[in-house]
């Protein structure tokens, strides 16, 4: 079984807690002030994500980033 890697972790974290909040990856991405497709990208693990950017969704989920980070390590 092949491992996912960091930014494919990242990505399924993201996309859990925004579906749970029940809220589109457009809207989303429009209420953090980003491009839908490059919220895709990042929620996809196609594209890396800064630290600054991974704070700035966690807000945007209104949860802290350490919670995020701590889910990250248990999907690895």
């Amino acid at each position: 079984m092949v491992k996912p890697t960091l930014q494919q972790r990242i990505g399924r974290t993201l996309q859990q807690h925004r579906q749970a909040l029940g809220v589109s990856q457009e809207a989303f991405a429009d209420m953090l002030g980003m491009h839908r497709t490059q919220y895709g990208a990042i929620e996809q693990g196609r594209k890396d994500c800064q630290l600054s950017t991974l704070l700035r969704v966690a807000h945007g989920m209104d949860t802290k980033l350490w919670q995020i980070i701590r889910q990250i390590e248990e999907n690895a």
